[in-house]
């Protein structure tokens, strides 16, 4: 379909659309007579998200986009929350109910007796306690949710425009741009519930997003509470482990302790292997001075004289040596003078030990001619030597057990006091991450209640004038809709319009080729009438003979006369009207025509513009009638008397036969047809039927059939006769050339 085409159809229906438009204007004019007017409040509110304090951040820190905008939706969520239209519904009924006096900043009183008459005093005097408004909210609450079937519920639930839950949550919450502030509007019929509506809304929300807010880092905080204190018993009980192993092993640094205990070993070692030295030393000389004595008697008889102190001497240098290696592990200055007294009392004995060897020994030179006297105190102070070597050795073998059995003792606690060490160690650190994971959900935490409360910027104000009425404005766009949905329609149909309808479409449903169109006729002359009929009229019918005579000629120069056939798959399609205006147009032109009809009921009278035009004024036109020998008619002579006349004689001769789905024609007779056309109205529906019945007509005639279409739209025979004669003033012709792109359209050269 066209522009130009488009624009002609809604022309077309333009009354009707009008009709439609004007309808549905009425109806809503009606419909909001009694319209209430509408009072509209708003509120800006400061979340905080981006431009509010932030103790986890630094002041150059960067902004969390994907973190604000999910935020920011959370917050717009909790406004539009179901619960949250309950709660702020429940809450604005019981402000109403505490209304000890009429308040026109919270209710008009007129509007509030309406309510009080409807639900009734008693039932609100029940459900009030002027004292506690808590107490009457949860009243009303409880009443509201005990059955569906009282008037709270059915208040509350309903589409009231002041307190039912459908009315209220149409407010609108949305994000102020891309700032951190969110805008909230409200209108309903009652200045002050505007207004005392936005304010409930903006407190429950609040509500709402900080007990979430809590609810969060709450949950959180507990846990990391009960993990330090899980922690802190961990590393107490690793502590006290710890306490118990060094009271138990006796053990105040072990570290330190082990550390001396390694250096007097070795200083220990250090001297046993010097005492083993001495020993060793002393020993080769006593050999060596025994041997230069040479008195095996003599120093026998000595030995047993000091026998006695020598056991005492040894006694002493064992008391010297305990004190000595004793001294090594301490220092205590008790020992030095304890030593001082054995040491003397060793040298005294030693003084004596020798003056009794002296006095004793009768040689008085070695077999060298050595003194003896000499040689016998050199022996003496060795064999002493020795002694004191040997008491010294003794103790520090005893000592040195003493120092493996340490050992051996310290050597386990070693690994234990380790293991003890690595679990106080682990369980420390556990307990400082725990405990500043604890600290980090509490700044969270405070953080989180900082951040949560939304500020007020702009507080809701009351709307002391109603807004403008939309009644005009509805009615314009009920106008506009009905136009609109009309036209809409009608070019729904069009679209889905399955009949002929134009020339185009009936050539590729028919799969023929069309040889003419004539549009539908008007009955009456009409003077308002914008096309111009008759011209119409006569230039379809010029084409559609043009085409004829043409498609009668090709092939056929060589027959006189032209036997055409008219026929339809069904009747009233116009046969007989198409066949009296050719051959009324070829006779005026000379031409000699002889129209064969069936015979109808009563005379055919045809009305085109004010005009009768009857079939049978012309001697030419015969009707035949159909019988049972209909079907073996071979000539048209069988069909009709010609009254002498030579079939020679006519250049045209049109037979008419009934509609092929409705009767039987002579196959014969139409075999002999020079030319078949098959007449369709525009306003039917071709189907299977129609196809079918037309492929067996072919079989029975020499050439492929044309079609003709009738009653076409005036409009859309634009593809066959060119441009539709019509009046048309300088300004719809301008239009028709520029909605058809004929921007340099010109009426001649």
């Amino acid at each position: 379909m066209t522009l130009v085409q488009l624009i002609r159809l809604m022309l077309d229906h333009l009354k009707i659309m009008f009709a439609v438009g004007i309808i549905m204007a009425v109806l809503i004019f009606v419909a909001t007579r009694n319209e209430k007017r509408s009072y509209s409040s708003s509120a800006l509110i400061n979340t905080g998200l981006v431009s509010g304090s932030n103790l986890e951040k630094s002041a150059n820190s960067r902004v969390d986009r994907n973190y604000t905008t999910s935020e920011m939706e959370n917050i717009l969520n909790v406004f539009n929350a179901y619960e949250t239209k309950e709660e702020v519904c429940a809450r604005l009924l019981a402000t109403c109910f505490m209304l000890t006096k009429p308040d026109y900043l919270v209710i008009n009183p007129k509007t509030w007796e309406l309510y009080k008459q409807n639900l009734g005093q008693s039932l609100i005097d029940s459900l009030t306690d002027t004292t506690s408004f808590d107490h009457t909210l949860e009243m009303i609450k409880a009443y509201r949710d005990k059955d569906m079937n009282n008037k709270i519920y059915e208040l509350l639930y309903s589409k009231d425009d002041l307190f039912g839950i459908e009315h209220v949550g149409t407010y609108e919450v949305s994000q102020s741009g891309n700032s951190d502030l969110i805008k909230i509007e409200y209108s309903t019929s009652d200045p002050g519930i505007c207004k005392k509506t936005i304010e409930i809304l903006i407190d429950v929300a609040n509500r709402k997003h900080q007990a979430i807010k809590r609810s969060q880092s709450g949950s959180v905080v507990a846990y990391f509470e009960k993990e330090t204190e899980k922690a802190q018993e961990v590393l107490k009980a690793a502590e006290d482990e710890l306490l118990h192993f060094r009271e138990e092993n006796k053990i105040i640094n072990y570290y330190e302790q082990t550390r001396f205990i390694s250096a007097k070993k070795e200083d220990l070692d250090e001297l046993y292997q010097t005492e083993l030295m001495k020993l060793s030393a002393a020993d080769s000389t006593r050999k060596r001075l025994e041997r230069q004595l040479n008195s095996k008697h003599s120093l026998a008889e000595i030995n047993d004289i000091i026998e006695t102190k020598r056991l005492e001497l040894n006694n002493i240098n064992t008391q010297i040596a305990k004190l000595e290696v004793v001294s090594l592990d301490s220092s205590n200055t008790d020992y030095s003078e304890e030593l001082r007294n054995l040491h003397k009392k060793a040298d005294n004995l030693k003084i004596s030990l020798i003056a009794d060897a002296k006095d004793n020994f009768r040689l008085q030179n070695t077999t060298e001619g050595l003194p003896v006297q000499e040689i016998l105190s050199q022996w003496l102070e060795t064999i002493i030597i020795i002694e004191e070597t040997k008491a010294r050795i003794a103790i520090i073998l005893k000592r040195k057990e003493e120092f493996n059995r340490i050992y051996a003792q310290f050597a386990p606690l070693g690994s234990r006091l380790k293991r003890i060490e690595r679990k106080i160690d682990v369980s420390e650190r556990a307990y400082l991450e725990t405990l500043h994971s604890l600290n980090q959900a509490r700044l969270h935490s405070k953080n989180q209640e900082m951040s949560s409360r939304l500020e007020i910027v702009d507080k809701p104000f009351f709307p002391a004038n109603p807004a403008p009425s939309k009644r005009m404005m509805l009615v314009v766009v009920g106008f506009v809709v009905g136009f609109i949905l009309t036209f809409g329609i009608v070019v729904a149909m069009e679209f889905l319009d399955n009949t002929l309808k134009s020339p185009k479409n009936t050539e590729i449903t028919t799969e023929l080729t069309l040889l003419g169109a004539f549009p539908k006729f008007p009955e009456e002359k009409n003077k308002k009438e914008l096309v111009n009929y008759l011209q119409v009229k006569k230039r379809a019918l010029d084409i559609f003979l043009q085409n004829l005579k043409l498609e009668t000629k090709i092939g056929h120069h060589y027959e006189r006369t032209k036997q055409v056939t008219f026929l339809s798959t069904r009747e009233s399609e116009g046969k007989t009207f198409i066949i009296l205006m050719a051959a009324d147009e070829l006779r005026k032109f000379g031409e000699k025509v002889l129209c064969v009809i069936p015979k109808k009921e009563k005379n055919t009278v045809f009305h085109f513009c004010s005009m009768e035009v009857p079939f049978d004024n012309h001697p030419d036109n015969k009707y035949y009638e159909i019988d049972h020998t209909f079907f073996e008619k071979q000539d048209v002579t069988d069909l009709v008397n010609l009254n002498g006349e030579d079939i020679e004689n006519y250049n045209y001769i049109f037979i008419e036969i009934p509609g092929l789905l409705q009767s039987h024609y002579p196959i014969d007779l139409i075999g002999k047809s020079t030319l078949s056309l098959l007449v369709c109205r525009a306003n039917r529906v071709w189907n299977e039927a129609d196809s079918k019945v037309l492929r067996i007509f072919k079989k029975g005639v020499k050439n492929e059939p044309f079609v003709f279409l009738n009653g076409a739209r005036v409009d859309l025979l634009e593809d066959v006769i060119g441009e539709i004669p019509k009046k048309r003033s300088w300004i719809r012709r301008l239009i028709k050339s520029w909605v058809a792109f004929g921007f340099k359209q010109k009426q001649k050269i």
